[in-house]
């Protein structure tokens, strides 16, 4: 039962990786726009979006290390909770471990779940914007300064929840790191009683 919630895990990583990657992608992209906005500097208000395109591009850049962050921490805590499974078929106190790593395995499936949904919610504000970044540059062609002005406006309304998301998903990392460390705590206590057994 822990083998299969490790192979969880596992595929939990893959697809941690496949978004990272995706994420990756969009940031590139979103620099290119924003090099191209860079180009039309006649025209203040594109400069001015374009700008904040480097700001967000970077804001991303960080949500994506923070991605990073979470999947070097999962990859580790899989790595030990594969180990643990094997070794916990000898005694009582092993198969207690046992029971709890099972436990936090479930309870780890949950939070990467939230953090799939909320790697997906930024991936869609990043679209909306590269939706918006598109107008911008049509209009751009039509010289109609005061509806571009509003859609620069619309683009920065959305910074401060793509801000809270990633707050979010650092939390969620965090607590990932305590499970592990407690896990660790908890193998710890459990080898020195066997070393005095």
């Amino acid at each position: 039962m822990a083998v299969e919630a490790a192979e969880g895990d596992k595929q939990i990583v893959t697809k941690l990786n496949r978004l990272r990657e995706e994420l990756l992608v969009l940031c590139e992209k979103r620099r290119n726009i924003a090099h191209e906005l860079r180009i039309f500097r006649s025209i203040v208000v594109i400069s001015k979006a374009a700008k904040f395109m480097a700001e967000s591009v970077t804001k991303v850049n960080d949500q994506a290390a923070q991605v990073r962050e979470v999947e070097t921490h999962i990859e580790a805590t899989v790595l030990e909770k594969e180990e643990l499974a094997h070794a916990a078929d000898s005694n009582d106190i092993e198969d207690q471990l046992s029971m709890l790593l099972k436990r936090e395995v479930n309870e780890a499936y949950e939070k990467m779940h939230d953090y799939c949904r909320l790697s997906d919610e930024l991936r869609e504000g990043v679209r909306k914007r590269d939706a918006y970044i598109e107008e911008l540059q049509k209009l751009q062609m039509f010289n109609s300064l005061d509806r571009v002005r509003e859609i620069v406006d619309m683009i920065k309304s959305m910074q401060p929840d793509d801000m809270q998301k990633a707050s979010r998903l650092l939390l969620m990392a965090r607590e990932v790191q305590n499970e592990v460390y407690e896990i660790n705590n908890l193998i710890q206590s459990s080898e020195v009683r066997n070393f005095f057994v």
